[in-house]
């Protein structure tokens, strides 16, 4: 798992009956996942595994924050095995972003550094991977724009009710409102076809 943070992704494969490797940059995460698998401290753009040594690859909304997506797939087509499959999930962008998506807050959430799906695909292939497929989870992700929505309403009527001032949390209604125009504006680009998700497939 290239980009495993804090290891949710081992879990399932654990569950699924998988030994899976963990591969995270950040010490912190790494410490986290290594509590539900095997977990290296590493660039996910320099795999430190030996070529040919795994058998399948998940990449998990981490593609697009590598600067180097090339040399992260290259390097990824050489430690997996012949024979091996790799799976990588990730927002894709069509279009360019609306104004209050764009900005450096966009990185954190998969956006900033997001290609095109046709990109994706065509990066795979010229990396050398062969039989790529991409699966469209648009509606997935309306779906998982639609429970932030909710959750910062019920996080805004919870703490109300409880007698909480939001600004002993550091938060206002005016924050709290512009967090849910953001999510609507990100819902109605990816409905507009603006920006999607991808689960893009293939072999070695």
């Amino acid at each position: 798992d290239l980009g495993c943070g804090f290891g949710g992704g081992l879990a399932t494969l654990a569950s699924l009956g998988y030994l899976g490797i963990g591969l995270e940059l950040a010490p912190e995460a790494a410490s986290g996942a290594s509590e539900v698998g095997a977990v290296v401290i590493g660039d996910a753009e320099r795999p430190p595994m030996r070529s040919g040594s795994v058998d399948g690859i998940v990449i998990e909304c981490v593609l697009s924050l590598l600067p180097d997506k090339r040399s992260a797939l290259t390097n990824a087509y050489e430690i997996l095995r012949p024979g091996g499959r790799i799976a990588l999930s990730d927002v894709v962008v069509e279009q360019p972003l609306p104004l209050p998506l764009g900005g450096l807050a966009a990185w954190s959430a998969c956006v900033g550094g997001a290609l095109r799906a046709a990109d994706y695909v065509a990066l795979l292939e010229e990396t050398g991977f062969r039989n790529v497929e991409s699966v469209c989870l648009d509606e997935e992700l309306i779906d998982l724009i639609g429970q932030l929505r909710r959750r910062i309403s019920l996080i805004e009527i919870t703490l109300t009710a409880g007698g909480v001032k939001l600004a002993s949390l550091g938060l206002n209604a005016e924050l709290l409102e512009v967090a849910r125009g953001l999510a609507g504006t990100a819902a109605d680009f990816v409905r507009s076809g603006g920006a999607g998700y991808r689960l893009i497939h293939a072999g070695r």
